[in-house]
């Protein structure tokens, strides 16, 4: 097994801990971590049950615990990717769900891409389509006062 997949499944396992831990009802689970550069990244995580995506509050306990050696761990990956591909992804986004399983995808070129807040949803750079979740009516209007995605 190459270490990226070896990073990428120790992230979903840890992540599976964390989203198990937080006693949450859920079908799916997302992870987001952007790195602007090696020193300057941000993460993010929310849940879908149904067609309801939710971003949950964290205790600091549980994001010591989980969040921070799960930026560690997609730090390395992203280090992994660079030095096997000459170019480091930008966006990355773990899915998962209780059944254990995972998927990730990576954008190389927009820290905007594959966005995962309420937000976002149903606009070009979520990572969900419009199609498979709730948009509140007033969410609506808030993205059409932003102006275009």
């Amino acid at each position: 097994m190459e270490y990226k997949d070896e990073l990428v499944i120790n992230m979903a396992k840890l992540f599976l801990g964390l989203v198990s831990s937080a006693d949450l009802n859920w079908e799916q689970a997302y992870f987001r971590y952007v790195e602007y550069s090696p020193s300057n990244c941000s993460t993010q995580w929310s849940y879908k049950f149904g067609r309801e995506v939710t971003i949950p509050d964290l205790d600091g306990e549980l994001e010591s615990v989980y969040l921070l050696p799960l930026k560690q761990l997609a730090g390395k990956l992203y280090s992994e990717l660079g030095s096997v591909h000459g170019v480091r992804p930008v966006v990355v986004v773990l899915r998962i769900d209780p059944e254990k399983n995972y998927n990730v995808k990576f954008d190389y070129n927009d820290s905007n891409a594959l966005e995962i807040n309420k937000i976002s949803l149903g606009r070009k750079n979520s990572y969900f389509s419009e199609d498979e979740v709730n948009i509140s009516q007033g969410l609506r209007e808030f993205q059409k006062s932003l102006g275009s995605d």
